[in-house]
């Protein structure tokens, strides 16, 4: 991650974003253009894209300008909401691909299972959150949010039942006949 690119970038939109809105909500709207930029920049960076300082900027400038096209009074959940977004967007993908992982030919349980409780954990806190914030916030993220709590407790052995998704994968396995893996056969399988 380029800081003094992040740094610039958060310099030009505090004068855009900040006009117009209330002074309390000032240094909340400074840290949330701040973090969203971040989220959304830092991945650039991740790959060998040549002219990627001028990619991340182009990046940052069309967040910057969603954000002021954003009337004053509703800038700052916009920010919330992107940046939560981002991040359940991103929590929701890691936890699938951890599920995808579980149910390959020789998963590493052990490992996978410690990145699920992880997750799960944050899921939970997530769903904190969203029920605090209210029934548009539920509605919004309720369904990813669901998915990846499904994910993770199949990973952790917690349930039988995996989520929508993975039972696409689970059944495109099972035709192939390399269904089920054996730590499922072992949990929810015995002879009863």
């Amino acid at each position: 991650m380029n800081e003094k690119l992040l740094d610039q970038l958060i310099q030009e939109g505090v004068s855009k974003i900040l006009d117009g809105l209330p002074s309390e909500q000032y240094a909340e709207a400074k840290s949330g253009l701040s973090h969203l930029l971040r989220i959304d920049i830092e991945p650039t960076f991740k790959g060998s894209t040549p002219k990627v300082d001028e990619i991340a900027a182009r990046i940052g400038r069309r967040v910057i300008d969603e954000i002021a096209k954003t009337p004053p009074e509703k800038r700052l959940e916009y920010i919330q909401l992107e940046i939560l977004s981002n991040e359940i967007g991103n929590l929701d993908w890691d936890c699938r691909e951890i599920a995808e992982k579980s149910i390959e030919a020789s998963p590493d349980m052990p490992t996978l299972q410690g990145q699920a409780k992880k997750n799960l954990e944050k899921v939970e806190e997530y769903y904190r959150l969203l029920e605090e914030k209210g029934p548009f916030w539920e509605r919004e993220f309720g369904r990813n949010l669901s998915e990846a709590h499904l994910d993770c407790r199949f990973v952790l052995g917690l349930t039988e039942h995996s989520s929508l998704r993975l039972g696409r994968t689970i059944q495109i396995l099972q035709q192939h006949g390399s269904w089920p893996p054996d730590w499922y056969r072992q949990i929810w399988m015995k002879e009863k």
